[in-house]
């Protein structure tokens, strides 16, 4: 039965396509609903409605899995249908060349077939960058730059430069030992081939700026030179070496590497903070290296606030017990403050920003007073009227006039 209804829509289809596009067109009821900017000639015109219009009688027939078929044709084709609408449109084509615009002074002339290949070229950088395939679109971009052609994707513009010459590789340099090596040390044929060949891998390690190997290298010539009881002095410039067994120089400590020197001295206080006082310590020994006095006398309040005190001068320090801080209760935390060899009670606050003496009645009675809930802010400041410094003069006695019969003015 299906093929039966098969044939009748041939047979149908075969005698409307006789009468041509026109007929097809009215037979199958669609519209087209472009802006009709693209032509297609009599004979496109004709399979186009040849397709829909059997896929009309498809659908009408039920033939669902044919009109699906139809459709993948039609879509593959660039056409577009709407069954609910009756309706057909053709679908934008794809873009077949790139829309960058050559921007330079022309110096560079090639050839139609060179341009060709820049043309694909760029087509294809335009393409990858739409399917955001940006690893396929920057093999294209060292492609292009090679070639001496330099893309602007923001002003959709290309300029042909005459690439540059190659940097002309400086050759290596074939170590040899210095003529001032007055070292006395002999080398066997074998181990002087061996020292050059690993002299010269460090130099193409620092060529190519792999830092890491070339330490590594020279870390393994240090050691072998040590165990001969010797050091290795290497002239990079000169691309000679040397040995020499007088003692090397002690390099100098980094700044993470450097710590505190300063000793304790017996003060009979068990303090378990060891690991912070030496923090701190090594901290304002850093500060004051790098000569941020600022930060190094704030290290010093704060060991101080820790009872914790410093001797520049003789390299050492003490510690008192660690001070409450939060005992409202306790009348000793200014004691801990003070120096050992404070006799004039003069406070942690002496030194570079002069001294602070401390309250009469203690920082416990100064916080108690400020808690006390009867006290309002700003009650008895000025309670009463402050005495005046100079009293003002009495006011003059008024003269009395004789009445001499004439107006006072």
């Amino acid at each position: 039965m299906q093929d039966d209804a098969a044939t009748m829509r041939a047979a149908a289809l075969n005698a409307t396509a006789q009468q041509g596009p026109a007929a097809l067109e009215q037979a199958h009821g669609c519209r087209r609903t472009d802006d009709g900017a693209l032509a297609i000639s009599e004979a496109d015109g004709l399979a186009l409605h040849a397709l829909i219009l059997e896929r009309v009688l498809c659908r009408r027939d039920r033939a669902f899995s044919r009109a699906d078929d139809l459709r993948k044709q039609l879509r593959d084709g660039g056409v577009a249908v709407d069954d609910k609408d009756m309706t057909y449109w053709f679908l934008p084509r794809a873009p077949t060349t790139h829309d960058y615009v050559r921007q330079d002074d022309g110096a560079v002339t090639i050839n139609p077939t060179d341009q060709a290949q820049l043309d694909g070229l760029l087509f294809e950088r335009m393409m990858a960058k739409k399917k955001r395939d940006y690893d396929a679109a920057d093999r294209v971009q060292d492609l292009l730059k090679g070639a001496g052609v330099y893309v602007d994707d923001r002003t959709r513009t290309y300029a042909i430069r005459v690439p540059r010459p190659k940097r002309e590789e400086v050759p290596e340099k074939v170590y040899g030992r210095s003529v001032d090596d007055d070292s006395n040390i002999a080398l066997a044929p074998h181990d002087y081939e061996q020292l050059v060949a690993r002299l010269q891998a460090r130099q193409r390690a620092v060529r190519h700026r792999d830092w890491s190997s070339a330490r590594a290298i020279r870390d393994e010539l240090d050691a072998v030179a040590g165990q001969c009881g010797c050091r290795l002095v290497l002239d990079d410039d000169a691309g000679t070496f040397r040995f020499s067994t007088s003692r090397a120089k002690a390099p100098r400590q980094r700044d993470d590497e450097i710590t505190h020197d300063y000793t304790r001295e017996e003060d009979g206080c068990e303090r378990a903070d060891g690991e912070a006082i030496d923090a701190l310590l090594t901290a304002r020994v850093r500060a004051k290296r790098c000569r941020d006095f600022g930060r190094a006398d704030e290290l010093r309040d704060e060991l101080r606030a820790l009872g914790v005190f410093v001797d520049d001068r003789r390299r050492t320090f003490y510690c008192k017990p660690k001070p409450d801080l939060q005992a409202s209760t306790s009348p000793q935390i200014w004691d801990n403050l003070k120096p050992k060899n404070d006799k004039f009670g003069i406070g942690a606050g002496a030194g570079r920003y002069g001294a602070v003496p401390p309250p009469a009645t203690g920082p416990v009675a100064f916080v108690a007073a400020a808690a006390a809930p009867d006290t309002a802010m700003g009650a008895g400041l000025f309670a009463a009227a402050p005495q005046p410094l100079f009293a003002a003069p009495p006011a003059p006695p008024p003269v009395q006039r004789a009445d001499n019969g004439f107006p006072d003015f």
